[in-house]
């Protein structure tokens, strides 16, 4: 089938070629409305107490790391990525609008784990600025309760606990939108896919009515006079 003789079925199925269009059409400009995110992002950085020694979670840096990591598990967040995925993939990437997660960087590759830093990524997405503001705030005031918890249980003197601290000193906040025009070409070419695709059914459908009508008309001019038409 060529294109003139596609062109031609949509004049002939004109009712699906208009709701088709007219589907795309609004698909087109729900794309063109969707907000954007912002995304927040800071490392928290665990640092051994002061005065030194005096807390077991922090008595070596290898404790302190695995003291990281179990933050980092028990924290956790929104986020759906396991460790197999790069850390380079960020929350709003996942496709998640509105939300936190908190993770441990991986040095090691896709399939070797291997954690070097008493280091936290956090990162945070909300619609709006103030939205993501919060989610990066309850992320943060989420690892400080589970740290302080954490130190509770094993009877850690306030004196000798885990200092935290931020780099930078402030999250960093960023806006994205993604690319328009990219949305708007694929919305569109889904769109025109499925229009030609409902006028060649509706075209299969026609035909196969017309074959049956056709079989009637021969059965019916083959039976004897006074036969009763087929059911």
């Amino acid at each position: 089938m060529t294109i003139w003789d596609l062109l031609q079925l949509s004049l002939r199925f004109w009712v699906v070629t208009v709701v088709g269009f007219a589907l795309t059409a609004a698909a087109v400009l729900l794309v063109g409305h969707q907000p954007g995110v912002f995304s927040g992002q800071v490392n928290v950085i665990l640092l051994q107490p002061e005065p030194f020694p005096g807390n077991a979670l922090a008595e070596t840096t290898s404790s302190l790391i695995s003291t990281t990591g179990v933050v980092a598990h028990l924290v956790g967040g929104q986020s759906g990525t396991s460790r197999s995925v790069s850390d380079q993939v960020t929350l709003v990437g996942e496709g998640i609008q509105h939300g936190y997660t908190v993770r441990q960087p991986n040095s090691g590759g896709q399939w070797e784990y291997r954690f070097e830093t008493p280091v936290l990524d956090v990162q945070s997405a909300g619609t709006t600025l103030g939205d993501s503001r919060a989610e990066m705030s309850a992320a943060l005031t989420r690892i400080e309760d589970v740290l302080d918890k954490l130190q509770s249980d094993a009877s850690v003197d306030k004196a000798l606990r885990i200092r935290i601290q931020m780099s930078p000193n402030q999250p960093v906040y960023t806006y994205a939108h993604g690319s328009g025009t990219r949305a708007y070409a694929g919305t569109l070419l889904t769109g025109a896919l499925g229009t030609f695709g409902g006028v060649l059914m509706a075209e299969r459908l026609t035909d196969r009515r017309e074959r049956r009508r056709q079989a009637v008309v021969l059965t019916v001019g083959t039976m004897p006079s006074g036969a009763d038409l087929p059911s």
